[in-house]
């Protein structure tokens, strides 16, 4: 029997280094700008995104995450005809900021067309 694939990240919370057990690896790349990505399966969490082996996102929870990081800044502001988003190359945050009504123009800059591009095609 194979031993289970353990994938160690780099960063740390508050001290304490996470190790994930059992995770299936789906899809890895390195951008022509130097980005490693890694998809990956975690029990529990479902899919999940690593970039330069940091977590970006996985499937359970990355909607709660998005609602409340743009949700709060949209009603706190006055006008909301246009938009800057700054990274978001998954797309889910240009998701919850179209929900709103009165945007007009939403402009993203994320440094790595090849992120968006593989969000765009591999995991929409």
């Amino acid at each position: 029997m194979a031993s289970p694939l353990i994938y160690q990240e780099d960063e740390s919370e508050m001290g304490v280094k996470h190790q994930w057990l059992d995770i299936k690896s789906i899809y890895t790349m390195k951008t022509e700008r130097g980005t490693h990505i890694q998809m990956v399966e975690r029990p529990k969490w479902g899919i999940s995104c690593y970039m330069d082996n940091v977590i970006q996102s996985c499937e359970v929870d990355e909607k709660i995450y998005h609602e409340s990081l743009v949700h709060p800044a949209m009603t706190s502001s006055f006008l909301k005809k246009r938009v800057m988003i700054m990274g978001g190359g998954e797309g889910a945050t240009l998701r919850e900021v179209l929900k709103w009504p009165d945007v007009e123009q939403v402009d993203m800059y994320e440094w790595d067309k090849e992120v968006v591009d593989l969000f765009k095609s591999k995991y929409p």
